[in-house]
């Protein structure tokens, strides 16, 4: 066999990068062993290449590894040779390949078109199946020429002998052919079989036979029921009639293995008929798919794991695919938005950011995803309520094992109470921000060990600024997050068991057990406000919440989260404290405008009564100038007591020494009414009310609200006689009550200002007052937890209401 050996392969280095072998191999530039004058040979395209490491084989790389490797999508200008190679590497002795036969039984067993041929440790050359045909093809001409050479004149011999060379070499490539069919049939890496008419094998490849656990000649004369599950027989059989109908069919069912393992196989029973279309038995492919259903099971266990422990987030999560899409929510994030996920992803997440906000986040997140990177940014989005509140959104993208992009797990915070106080807002937003980036960074690292599945549970875990945890039916913890084994200081070894109780406050670790067992034996939602030590000895406030979990319907403990509230808990008596102070604050201002409003007064009325005596003394020595300005002094006078009473007035809203007592709304507007029933007279106008109600209230400050609507109402009544309407409405734990009239109306420019201090719509010399009224009138409303506002359209009235708590 020696002279058929290539004794001058091509030879490379297992350092050279894949994209750097194959432009070799397409060049015919790669170096040949031991051959001097390689450069002066003809450059061809190489069909393999010898990988050496220090005159050691390491192995072939050929045209059939190439087209692997593409179909894996390797990257092949980063990848070395070395990582892709078969291992351990199988070299053949030259001693082992004398004949023909060994070196075909060889290339048969390993499946490969070449074979690498060794003296000991040392490259002796390549041997290729196509040679070695070829040669044999050879042989047999020569062979045949030599033996069957006929004899001068003998032409009865000369055809005898041409005609036994025919059948010798037609019999040789029969002989040929059919070995080539049986060698692809036993080493194809599908499972192949050939079944008889009555439904027994005939022929078994290797790779069929070792998927069921037989030998392949222990199979042969069997019926094909012997390797199948016996429930999925109906199912095969059912299957094998269609067959015979329509020549083809595909289908999974379950194999049985000789030992009696179960597993998922792939069919395909292909009918055999002669050209006659006689039925001759089927062939039957089949492909081992149990790695695949095993992982389809794994990721439905993933993503149930995965959603329990996002819908016990108090985060708002939400999960991407590789083409920037949507295709998660957790329960949070619809109860935020009060829409269902189908709406959510139809209709898409982006209606909800607020007009403002929508090109820069959608700018960041293009960006983002363009790169590859984490991203972190703060916008405004529409909840249920119809309000905007900020979040802090930050996402990291997740990969598989080998490197495959597959989108972007994110989280959502709601920071708008950090806005709102900004002095706390930095502190809060760079924890948020470490706890973030560390999540982030645990969950690339286990992102690179896990599967799809697997790695968002993962991912999910890690990447939340909270405490994640989970516990087993005997309240014994079995894992932590990467966040609370943070804050802790402490490993997941050391949290596990009873080791996450290590941590508590003392004083509150009863409570916290006491807790704990309640929600476990009644199998209830967990909310619990505790104390726990961080790594640095401080015991931080922690807001725990857990939910049940259930596997095949049995309690199998709880999932749950904590948050550290301490910042909160600071912020509460810090604004307990500045309420406090406001109110004393709103006190001393009140009690400073009752006194100055007495002292006010007195002045005022030294202008007006001196005014008033130089008039009438010194009348003969003043003009008519002089009298119009005294005039002006004893009306501005006037005007500015009005003023200051009405400061009193307002003052005194909610300072009465009597206590709120039951009031009959009825009695008083009737009251008000005979107050004003001269007016009404004169302006030919009325009040109309009926079935009002009782209220808790100040009587004295009920009769000033409504006597202050009933008089606007009185004096804006325009060209036509003032009709006014007090009516009541109950709604829930309030009643509504209403002052309509048909007036003048207000502006739509001047709506802001109608309850502030002095406001005024009209000149004071057609409409007098001092324009507080309406402002004493929301104060008493807003003293008793109500609210006050208004409709009104110029020239057709105005409907004042506002609302009191009822009498339950």
């Amino acid at each position: 066999m020696e002279h058929l050996i290539d004794c001058h392969p091509p030879v490379v280095s297992p350092a050279v990068t894949l994209l750097a072998v194959v432009r070799m191999m397409q060049a015919g530039t790669a170096p040949r062993w031991n051959d001097p004058v390689e450069a002066a040979k003809e450059k061809r395209p190489q069909e393999y290449v010898v990988v050496l490491e220090q005159d050691e084989v390491k192995g072939l790389f050929t045209n059939r590894d190439i087209v692997r490797l593409v179909a894996k999508q390797c990257d092949f200008a980063s990848t070395p040779l070395a990582e892709v190679l078969t291992i351990p590497v199988q070299c053949h002795q030259l001693a082992e390949l004398e004949t023909d036969i060994q070196v075909m039984h060889c290339l048969q067993g390993s499946g490969e078109q070449y074979l690498t041929v060794v003296d000991g440790l040392q490259l002796v050359g390549v041997l290729s199946l196509e040679g070695l045909r070829a040669w044999q093809l050879e042989t047999l001409h020569q062979l045949s020429s030599s033996v069957l050479a006929p004899q001068s004149g003998d032409s009865a011999c000369l055809s005898e002998l041409n005609d036994l060379r025919a059948a010798a070499i037609q019999q040789h490539q029969a002989h040929q052919k059919l070995q080539r069919f049986y060698t692809a049939l036993q080493s194809a890496i599908e499972g192949i079989s050939q079944v008889d008419p009555q439904g027994c094998f005939v022929e078994v490849n290797h790779a069929y036979a070792h998927s069921c656990g037989y030998h392949p000649e222990e199979l042969v004369g069997l019926p094909w029921q012997t390797t199948i599950f016996v429930r999925d027989i109906p199912i095969l059989e059912s299957a094998y009639n269609i067959m015979l109908d329509t020549g083809k069919i595909s289908l999974e069912a379950r194999g049985v293995t000789q030992q009696g393992a179960i597993f998922y196989q792939q069919l395909t029973m292909v009918a055999n008929r002669d050209e006659q279309g006689k039925f001759l038995g089927h062939y039957c492919f089949m492909q081992d798919i149990s790695d695949r259903k095993l992982a389809e099971v794994k990721r439905i266990e993933s993503e149930q794991r995965f959603q329990a422990m996002a819908d016990c987030s108090p985060a708002l999560i939400w999960v991407a695919d590789n083409q920037n899409r949507r295709t998660y929510f957790n329960a949070e994030w619809l109860k935020f938005t009060g829409r269902t996920l189908k709406r959510e992803i139809e209709e898409g997440w982006v209606t909800g950011i607020h007009p403002e906000d929508v090109h820069d986040c959608l700018s960041t997140f293009a960006f983002a995803f363009e790169q590859r990177r984490s991203l972190q940014t703060e916008y405004r989005y529409l909840n249920h309520a119809g309000d905007y509140r900020w979040l802090l959104d930050s996402g990291r993208p997740h990969f598989l094992a080998n490197g495959e992009f597959l989108g972007y797990v994110g989280s959502c915070i709601d920071i708008t109470p950090f806005k709102e106080v900004a002095g706390s807002l930095e502190q809060a937003n760079c924890q948020l921000q470490e706890n973030i980036n560390q999540s982030i960074d645990a969950l690339v690292n286990a992102n690179a060990q896990l599967q799809e599945s697997e790695s968002r549970f993962r991912s999910l875990a890690d990447s939340l600024p909270a405490l994640i945890w989970v516990c087993d039916a005997e309240q014994l913890c079995t894992y932590v997050n990467q966040t609370w084994q943070t804050f802790t200081g402490r490993s997941l070894e050391q949290e596990t068991n009873w080791g996450w109780l290590d941590t508590i406050h003392p004083d509150d670790r009863s409570r916290f057990l006491d807790q704990i067992q309640t929600c476990f034996a009644e199998e209830i939602l967990l909310h619990l406000e505790y104390r726990r030590r961080d790594r640095n000895g401080t015991y931080r406030w922690i807001l725990n919440t857990g939910i049940p979990r259930y596997i095949a319907d049995q309690f199998a403990g709880m999932i749950g989260c904590g948050l550290d509230i301490t910042v909160s808990k600071q912020n509460q008596v810090a604004l307990e404290q500045a309420i406090s102070e406001l109110k004393r604050s709103n006190r001393d201002l009140e009690e400073f405008a009752y006194v100055a409003s007495h002292d006010l007064r007195e002045p005022l009325r030294k202008i007006r009564s001196f005014s008033e005596l130089l008039l009438e003394d010194y009348a003969a020595q003043i003009d008519d100038k002089g009298r119009c300005y005294f005039n002006y002094i004893i009306d501005g006078a006037e005007r500015m007591d009005a003023l200051v009473q009405s400061v009193l007035q307002y003052s005194r809203v909610g300072r009465q020494d009597q206590p709120p007592e039951k009031v009959d709304l009825n009695t008083v507007v009737q009251q008000i009414a005979s107050d004003y029933s001269l007016l009404l007279e004169q302006k030919k106008g009325w009040i109309i009310y009926d079935l009002l109600p009782t209220v808790i209230i100040g009587k004295v400050e009920i009769t000033q609200l409504l006597q202050n609507l009933i008089g606007n109402a009185l004096k804006f009544h325009g060209e036509q006689p003032p009709h006014i309407t007090v009516k009541a409405q109950r709604q829930g734990p309030h009643w509504q009550i209403s002052v309509q009239d048909m007036g003048i109306g207000i502006a739509p420019e001047f709506r802001d200002r109608v309850f502030t201090m002095f406001a005024r719509q009209h000149p004071r010399d057609q409409y007098p007052g001092t324009g507080i009224g309406l402002s004493i009138c929301r104060k008493i409303v807003e003293n008793y937890g109500g609210q006050i506002d208004f409709e009104s359209e110029v020239g057709k009235g105005t409907t004042f209401f506002f609302t009191l708590p009822a009498i339950d």
